[in-house]
């Protein structure tokens, strides 16, 4: 999806501001080079719409500065004050000194977007979907769900009390929609567990993240009982993960190099590769180091 910067032609970033996080993207032939996106801090949440967008850009153009250092770029923002900034004569705030300040030593053109065009940006600066959102207006899961739950042996008891119009306070447990809700969070029976565990570890928009990341992923919309310990389970298993993160277990103490006493007692030795032909044909370096003297013997040869 993303495409490969090209350093001979001209940058676009939009950015975008909600009530308490920024997004943006980096563009080129409207392409997607980088995404963006972060969570306002409680003081810049307390910020007025005009400086919460004038930070989102602020933080954009020094997200990306190494890449539009001394390149014209474009800026597309939906705050329509904001396309006079450069004009402007008369700052209010201390914090606006400082941002034009830093702005100053980029070369921007900054355009106004309607809001309806400015999709990607608005998108990263807006909470993700609740899952039970997705799963309440989905009827064959919700069907679904409504038949296991009579069968489920952790919620099999609660969910006949609540259904026959009981309620059980101590429990914190309540019905909507005949989805069984705890705390807010919905209820998800033995047989799904897996699907919402492999959605929340090895779907395209997760990074195969640790037992506490995906935990705590899943605790903002789940719940069902001893939930770590089905997803260590369930991690622990994981084949990606068990071949490709690296082993904390330590091998011993470090020990260090022997120490020398004349030349040529200790090599090493390596080959340079992938460098222009000489006249006799030879694009490659055999390289022998004496560890002691440091004498260096290159050796041309082929691959």
């Amino acid at each position: 999806m993303l495409a490969l910067l090209d350093l001979q032609h001209p940058l676009e970033i939009e950015t975008d501001a909600s009530e308490y996080a920024m997004g943006a993207v980096l563009m080129q032939h409207k392409k997607p080079i980088c995404f963006h996106s972060e969570t306002f801090t409680s003081a810049v949440v307390n910020y007025p719409t005009y400086d919460k967008e004038l930070y989102a850009l602020v933080q954009s153009v020094k997200k990306w500065k190494h890449y539009i250092m001394g390149k014209e770029t474009i800026i597309h923002i939906d705050n329509q004050p904001l396309q006079y900034l450069h004009s402007q004569t008369k700052l209010q705030q201390s914090r606006h000194y400082r941002w034009m300040g830093s702005l100053q030593q980029f070369h921007l053109f900054i355009r106004y977007k309607k809001g309806i065009h400015n999709k990607v940006a608005d998108m990263l600066s807006r909470p993700i979907i609740n899952a039970s959102t997705i799963l309440k207006h989905n009827s064959v899961i919700h069907d679904v769900y409504t038949e296991q739950y009579a069968q489920d042996t952790d919620f099999k008891d609660v969910y006949a009390t609540l259904s026959h119009g009981k309620q059980v306070e101590e429990l914190d447990n309540y019905i909507k929609d005949k989805l069984l809700y705890h705390l807010g969070k919905l209820c998800i029976p033995q047989t799904e567990r897996v699907n919402i565990i492999q959605e929340a570890h090895t779907s395209l928009i997760s990074g195969h993240f640790g037992i506490s990341k995906t935990v705590a992923q899943l605790q903002r919309f789940c719940y069902w009982p001893r939930m770590h310990e089905t997803v260590s389970r369930y991690i622990k298993g994981c084949t990606m993960c068990s071949t490709t993160r690296p082993s904390n277990r330590k091998l011993g103490l470090y020990t260090p190099l022997p120490i020398l006493s004349r030349p040529w007692e200790s090599v090493s030795m390596d080959f340079v590769g992938g460098l222009p032909k000489s006249r006799k044909g030879h694009y490659y370096l055999y390289v022998i180091v004496d560890r002691f003297s440091k004498m260096c013997i290159l050796i041309p040869c082929n691959k």
